[in-house]
């Protein structure tokens, strides 16, 4: 979701702000709206290809958006309002890390508005027919290991949580870490307003990725983290309090496929083609949020949101 550690904040951006009369539009009731020139926001992933929602607007306008250092300069304006609009894909990515900086271009004052809804991640061998096997494991699996500093107490909202538990932390330097074998995973987690910054280790990487856990409510069970193209091997993904703010892992998600792709290309479809989204739904307030299945076979296309 927009609401998601993953995706980056430059400048001034509102976060789901109820005063525009077209909120409900928004999956789940919410997004990220500038009107700053300059504004951006930036996902750092892992993934076979990524995919950006918003909304066209009568008062949006022109925005870049630069994969991997490649940019493409689209126009987001629309006399007629359309929601959960496809503003930017790229597919065929390979399994290394990218970096997608979304920014707000604007050249006309009147419509200085561009808003995120969601972006989707995908991985696997881009087959949608290939069957993926998740395994969700709670805070508590055995495969997960806790520094001093953490407790299991609840927060008061212990029953919207993922079997109703987490590790909570607000200790600076309190780490957790979770070794699997998958070539995907995703952690979830709540965010708060006295949530902060964290940072995310995955195979000893130097130096880690710095996230932060603030926002302007209570939001459970949200993506903190996820990484894709992964190999067979066994991986060791570390959290880090690093501010001594609250924060607190709910679930993992470990997924594995029977094969991943070895020859891969970058290409880039901007909007409007259709060619390049057909294998990946739009995300509804029904199924942008996941259930709670074990073990569950999921298309290699599958969303990350």
């Amino acid at each position: 979701p927009d609401t998601s550690p993953l995706i980056v904040y430059n400048g001034s951006w509102a976060d789901s702000n109820h005063n525009d009369t077209d909120w409900s539009m928004y999956v789940n009731g919410t997004f990220h709206a500038t009107q700053q020139w300059g504004a951006s926001a930036t996902l750092i992933f892992n993934g076979s290809a990524v995919y950006v929602f918003g909304a066209r607007r009568v008062n949006h306008n022109l925005y870049t958006t630069t994969l991997d250092g490649a940019s493409t300069t689209q126009d987001g304006q629309s006399n007629t309002f359309i929601f959960n609009s496809s503003l930017f894909s790229a597919t065929n990515l390979g399994g290394h890390q990218h970096d997608l900086v979304f920014q707000n271009m604007f050249t006309s004052s009147a419509a200085p508005f561009v808003d995120v809804d969601y972006m989707v991640i995908t991985s696997g061998d881009g087959n949608a027919q290939t069957q993926s096997t998740d395994v969700w494991l709670d805070d508590g699996a055995h495969n997960i290991t806790y520094s001093d500093g953490w407790d299991t107490s609840p927060n008061g909202f212990e029953t919207e949580y993922y079997m109703n538990t987490m590790h909570r932390t607000n200790v600076n330097g309190a780490s957790a870490t979770l070794l699997f074998n998958g070539n995907a995973v995703t952690v979830y987690g709540a965010t708060s307003t006295d949530y902060g910054l964290f940072s995310v280790s995955l195979d000893g990487s130097d130096p880690p990725l710095v996230l932060n856990g603030s926002a302007p409510v209570f939001r459970a069970q949200n993506m903190l983290y996820y990484a894709g193209g992964l190999s067979d091997d066994l991986h060791k993904l570390t959290f880090t309090n690093t501010n001594g703010s609250w924060f607190d892992l709910d679930k993992f998600v470990v997924s594995t496929w029977p094969t991943l792709p070895t020859n891969v290309s970058t290409s880039q479809v901007p909007f409007p083609s259709s060619s390049n989204t057909t294998d990946v739904p739009k995300a509804t307030a029904s199924n942008a949020v996941d259930t709670n299945q074990r073990d569950t076979p999921v298309p290699a296309a599958s969303k990350i949101e």
